[in-house]
């Protein structure tokens, strides 16, 4: 589990770097930006940070369930325009959690004004949108909304 000693806190972000997989390549990157910097941020932050880790399998599960309807819904039903501006050959998923192998978690954003520990933004390269790349936000372990990279952190 983190702690408060894990850390890094300068003078506008709190950050933690873990080396655990998470639809990551080079472990999880958290941040969290500060706004007073008290306490009380920090403990939201770690709060969340371990609630992460603690619900590491279903959090998975959501995500990966909601970007392969995304990828279904909102990509492939633009195909073409996707093909033509990036340059790029998109494919039908046979399985839902092919999506694992299109995305990749690049950062963990934690809301430290929202005292929800629940509520976290997951930034990730995909394999579709170089620029804008993929986001989701989840509000519950039952609540995931998913769009571009900056839902995230909206």
């Amino acid at each position: 589990m983190v702690n408060k000693e894990l850390v890094t806190v300068d003078d506008d972000f709190l950050s933690l770097t873990l080396d655990d997989s998470f639809l990551a390549k080079n472990g999880i990157a958290f941040e969290g930006e500060k706004i007073e910097g008290s306490d009380v941020e920090l403990d939201i932050f770690v709060e969340a940070c371990n609630f992460l880790l603690k619900n590491k399998p279903e959090i998975e599960k959501v995500i990966i369930s909601k970007a392969a309807k995304y990828y279904s819904d909102r990509v492939l039903t633009k195909k073409e325009r996707y093909e033509s501006v990036f340059k790029i050959s998109l494919k039908e998923l046979s399985d839902p959690t092919d999506i694992q192998y299109m995305i990749s978690l690049t950062k963990i954003y934690v809301d430290v004004e929202d005292t929800c520990a629940q509520s976290l933004g997951f930034v990730f390269h995909c394999d579709w949108d170089s620029e804008h790349g993929f986001g989701a936000k989840l509000s519950s372990l039952n609540e995931c909304e998913v769009g571009g990279a900056d839902i995230a952190f909206t």
